[in-house]
């Protein structure tokens, strides 16, 4: 199965997020591949969005950076991208298939999620 546009789009996102919350804990991609168990390749090659980094890995790389997972798949403000790449995740996925990786997400995504959608749905 070949990865979309928009797929490739979001792990670009996620990369260059990993390596800005990297460099503001001064760490180094040594130090975040052996927490991973991973090289320093691999991370560097996931930071560029050339290789793709899987569910639970990604959990644990938010914890070694000290943040949410959803923190990871936010486009920066002002990125005409952002609310595209919103749109794409949720494209991805049939409602039921969506419904059920919705609950499947730790309770603290959950919440993230749903202060999202609420923010979506009442800016005011």
């Amino acid at each position: 199965m070949s990865v979309t546009e928009d797929e490739k789009r979001i792990d670009r996102i996620v990369g260059q997020n990993i390596r800005m919350k990297r460099t503001q804990r001064k760490m180094s991609q040594e130090t975040v591949g052996k927490a991973l168990g991973v090289t320093f390749q691999q991370v560097q090659k996931i930071e560029k969005g050339v290789n793709r980094i899987g569910a639970g890995r990604l959990a644990l790389l938010a914890s070694v950076l000290d943040c949410d997972v959803m923190d990871l798949y936010s486009a920066p403000k002002g990125d005409p991208e952002a609310t595209h790449v919103l749109s794409a995740l949720l494209e991805q996925e049939s409602d039921e298939q969506f419904l059920d990786a919705v609950s499947a997400l730790p309770i603290r995504v959950k919440k993230h999620l749903w202060d999202l959608v609420h923010a979506i749905n009442d800016p005011d």
